[in-house]
């Protein structure tokens, strides 16, 4: 019976920050239970995963076209960001099917929101895991974020293209995906939410199939000088725009300005595209750097700014920290309304930020102790959730279900 839980997982991933941080833990505790990991991922993210004893292997040169750089530059332009997307997985099938089907593997955990995970989770004959690094989503959800509103312009060059595309690779390989809309609502056999029940909208909505493990809080291992201690017994402001959207010179001034009397520490991750003499002239009671060792200052923070991504937001309230959400695209702008209908937190619109606003919803923050509370109710729900423990717990179940019967056959 031993024999049969030693399986080999196949991971599919998506290249970035907020899609890879949450799965360490994850495969991790794959390993760490005998289970064989062959992990796909960007070779730039090789070193995330260097203390596990997985087999990291690349995509290649294929996904070059949506690196970092045209990520950003196609932010606010979904359709050509989904015509990037496209055009990489249609030509990096070819080359993954060869690699895959050289072996044999037991089931395929794949990123939910990345295309060629989802394509390839559809044709390969094993079953399936989706990993869902933020809300999981219906045809409603995914209506009021950005993405989904990818067909509303039917008479786009982009859209005739995408759906060519995506036509090219239905034919080809098989694949039921007969519109763009279909792209995002692939049903695997089992889906890993990286939340809570309580946290999720319309949680009702979701059946037993969709697991709310809560996020994935590791160690990471990080050796980074940062004065912790100057923290302790202090009111501490955090401010991070997250690892992509970090390039906020003039957003940092603001922060600069609107803080300059604050009586406590604030502290702000820049990231490591800003130069950092534009800082030499700080108030004694800022700690400004390229990067911050992020879970540890939470620990001490009282309030949080964040973009919103669901890493970071997640992160926060699990330490119990109110937020103050300025999102700016993807899926933040409905994580911030999350934040808000639980009373974890106030958003703010990016566009429309000064120094006094930020000064003031803060202060807010600061003296109301409703989002205090309210972060504390999700923080629980997220620690109570079970992590990657939970996570692990289910595979192994899932696997008594779907790879037991197999096996009967």
């Amino acid at each position: 019976m031993e024999r049969f839980f030693m399986s080999k997982a196949l991971v599919i991933n998506f290249p970035a920050e907020g899609h890879i941080n949450p799965t360490i833990g994850l495969v991790n505790e794959l390993v760490n239970r005998g289970e064989e990991v062959i992990y796909y991922c960007e070779e730039e993210y090789r070193h995330k995963l260097k203390n596990i004893d997985v087999e990291f292997r690349n995509y290649g040169d294929y996904l070059k076209e949506i690196n970092l750089k045209n990520r950003m530059k196609d932010m606010f332009h979904p359709l050509q960001m989904m015509y990037r997307f496209l055009r990489v997985t249609e030509n990096a099938i070819p080359f993954l099917l060869e690699e895959i089907t050289r072996e044999k593997y037991d089931y395929m955990i794949y990123d939910q929101h990345f295309l060629l995970g989802r394509i390839l989770a559809e044709m390969l004959p094993i079953p399936t895991i989706a990993s869902c690094t933020t809300f999981a989503m219906n045809k409603e959800m995914l209506e009021e974020i950005p993405l989904g509103n990818i067909e509303s312009n039917p008479t786009s060059p982009l859209v005739e293209e995408c759906q060519m595309i995506v036509n090219r690779i239905s034919d080809r390989y098989g694949v039921n995906v007969d519109s763009l809309e279909q792209l995002f609502h692939y049903e695997s056999d089992m889906t890993l939410v990286f939340t809570s029940k309580y946290f999720q909208p319309h949680a009702h909505c979701f059946n037993h199939t969709f697991k709310f493990i809560g996020p994935s809080i590791t160690s990471r291992q990080e050796i980074v000088e940062f004065p912790l201690y100057r923290l302790d017994g202090k009111e501490v402001i955090y401010i991070s725009m997250g690892t992509e959207l970090n390039k906020q010179p003039e957003f940092y001034e603001k922060c600069l300005h609107a803080f300059k009397e604050f009586n406590g520490i604030v502290v702000i991750s820049v990231g490591k595209e800003i130069e950092m003499r534009r800082f030499l002239n700080m108030p004694p009671h800022f700690i400004i750097r390229p990067y911050v060792p992020q879970l540890e200052v939470l620990k001490y923070t009282d309030v949080f700014i964040t973009h919103g991504g669901m890493n970071s937001v997640s992160e926060g309230l699990y330490y119990d920290t109110p937020l103050v959400v300025l999102p700016i695209t993807n899926d933040q702008p409905f994580v911030a309304k999350r934040v808000e209908d639980l009373n974890a937190g106030l958003t703010l619109d990016y566009t429309k930020i000064t120094s006094d606003l930020l000064k003031e919803t803060v202060r807010n923050v600061l003296n109301n102790k409703t989002y205090r509370e309210g972060s504390k109710i999700i923080g629980q729900s997220l620690r109570e959730a079970g992590g990657c423990k939970k996570a692990v717990d289910a595979i192994f179940q899932f696997k008594r279900e779907f790879l037991s019967s197999s096996l009967d056959k």
